[in-house]
């Protein structure tokens, strides 16, 4: 059963040693997790989630204006527009043209951030924002910002700051579509999964292949 575990991690570099590593995982508090030369296996809440390392390493992109601007979770494309169409799509933020300055600053969130949520008067952190919104450890790697002069403007996916939204006295929009890259997830074969829920699992805490992406406890 082992070499069954060991073929599903072995192909990113994860090593025999480890093999009871990620068992113990399995059980261990949120936030936990095991490396490899090239991938991480994270526990957060009832979930294994494998990801590449190279996502840790992330740039900071200076935009100097309107463009496509690649990173690492996909393009940005900002254009100009005299024209008002407002929508629900969370990946695309409408900006007051005239309020933003160049250059503009994408950047991953750091511990500390906050600004003005659309709709809200007052401040809010990012850590708490993301509380409110239920992201999970993963999602909230994977979150970037757009700031100038030190404000966030845009976080990324999400919202916008409430300084910088669309009046009735905005003569020229700036829209800022976030076109996401694939991600790569850990899609191992669930039959060899369920092999090792009779090698690893309690019987008091049995545990299920959840959507290819880790296991949920039953």
């Amino acid at each position: 059963m082992k070499t069954v575990l060991l073929e599903l991690i072995k192909p990113y570099d994860f090593k025999a040693t480890q093999l009871e590593e990620v068992a113990r995982l399995m059980d261990s508090d949120s936030g936990k997790y095991i490396l490899s030369p090239s991938h991480r296996i994270l526990k957060d809440r009832k979930h294994l989630i494998l990801s590449p390392l190279k996502d840790q390493n992330r740039a900071t992109v200076i935009i100097e204006g309107e463009g496509i601007v690649d990173f690492t979770q996909g393009i940005l494309r900002l254009t100009r527009t005299e024209k008002i169409v407002m929508g629900d799509d969370e990946r695309m933020a409408l900006l007051d043209a005239a309020l933003i300055q160049y250059p503009l600053l994408l950047r991953p969130w750091r511990a500390g951030d906050y600004f003005y949520p659309l709709g809200m008067k007052g401040k809010k952190k990012l850590a708490k924002f993301f509380v409110d919104k239920k992201l999970s450890l993963a999602d909230k790697e994977k979150v970037w910002v757009l700031e100038m002069n030190r404000k966030i403007v845009w976080v990324a996916g999400y919202r916008i700051d409430d300084r910088f939204k669309v009046t009735d006295k905005t003569r020229s929009v700036l829209k800022i579509e976030w076109i996401e890259s694939k991600r790569t997830w850990f899609k191992p074969r669930p039959f060899c999964w369920n092999l090792l829920l009779h090698l690893f699992a309690k019987p008091v805490n049995r545990r299920r292949f959840i959507n290819g992406s880790g296991f949920q406890s039953s």
